[in-house]
């Protein structure tokens, strides 16, 4: 039985419109994950039953947490309930994200969220934090981008869809606020693979080798990093920064995963991988404490570096 949350926008009319609808796998999952259906007998299906149960957990909690912050009222109630309920898979993750990013701020970091604020021109934003220096508005997106597992060796960047994400939310924003881009998905090699996240809103690496004309001798490798991502870029004549309107962008990623529970036995929960990145030309710069113990990019002096300390 779906928790009560579900049942409101998940109803039995629902549902049986979804299960008349042409066959996708998301959409498959999706119903297994509403509904707690039977997949079979053996370990395989059982695991996947109890991966099913924590991942309707989850998107019960999301919606929990968007119905308290008031994602739900409305006039907005309407279209929110349309996406989640309809066929489309990427109108319902869309949805289900902003779902989870009202969970993550609320019930995760435990900070006052309230939903739609005004964004720049007649643009309305998803969220809004409100910290005791400030508001920090919320725009939400949800990439999407999952490994092929085909076995087949690929060449892998996910900088593209991180780039396009920033790009369509930015112009969303007003320049008098502290603006935080949400993204709320998942790419292929997710925060394993920082660099992608780097290409995209700083620095391209490039690994140079001198070599001399005459002697043909070479010099040692060394690397740079050429300023192509939008936190980065200036103006023709270096006439200052471009991008100044976002604050920052926070990444967060579910992943549903094995856990041992208090008497010993395994269970199955959802988790998240979550990575903060902080614009060093923002014309509204972002605090570093309310974002829990996640990696952020942070401006230190005249450098950046990672508060893990990891590699940048």
């Amino acid at each position: 039985m779906a928790p009560a949350a579900l049942r409101a926008i998940f109803t039995d009319v629902v549902l049986e419109r979804l299960r008349r609808a042409p066959e996708t796998e998301p959409l498959s999952f999706r119903l297994h994950v509403l509904t707690g259906e039977s997949l079979g007998d053996g370990p395989e299906h059982e695991h996947r039953a109890r991966f099913c149960e924590a991942q309707r957990g989850a998107w019960a909690a999301y919606v929990e947490a968007a119905v308290a912050c008031g994602l739900f009222d409305e006039p907005h109630r309407s279209e929110l309930v349309s996406r989640l309920s309809g066929v489309h898979d990427e109108n319902f993750r869309s949805a289900m994200a902003e779902c989870e990013a009202a969970w993550y701020l609320g019930s995760k970091l435990g900070l006052a969220v309230s939903a739609r604020p005004p964004g720049g021109g007649n643009s309305e934003l998803e969220l809004l934090v409100t910290l005791p220096d400030g508001d920090v508005h919320v725009e939400v997106k949800a990439p999407f981008r999952d490994a092929i597992a085909d076995g087949i060796v690929r060449h892998v960047d996910d900088s593209d869809i991180l780039d396009r994400c920033l790009a369509d939310a930015s112009r969303q924003f007003k320049k008098s606020t502290r603006n935080l881009i949400m993204l709320v998905g998942r790419i292929t090699l997710g925060t394993r693979a920082r660099r992608f996240f780097i290409d995209a809103f700083y620095a391209t690496r490039k690994w140079l080798i001198t070599k001399h004309l005459v002697t043909h001798t070479t010099g040692p490798l060394r690397t740079e990093f050429e300023p192509t991502g939008r936190f980065l870029k200036v103006w023709p004549g270096n006439k200052g920064p471009r991008h100044t309107r976002v604050s920052g962008v926070l990444y967060v990623e579910e992943r549903i995963r094995d856990y041992r529970r208090p008497d010993g036995t395994l269970g199955l929960r959802a988790e998240h991988d979550v990575l903060m990145f902080h614009n060093p030309n923002a014309l509204h710069p972002l605090p570093e404490g309310p974002w829990g113990d996640c990696p952020q990019l942070v401006t230190r002096g005249e450098a950046m570096e990672w508060t893990d300390g990891a590699d940048v």
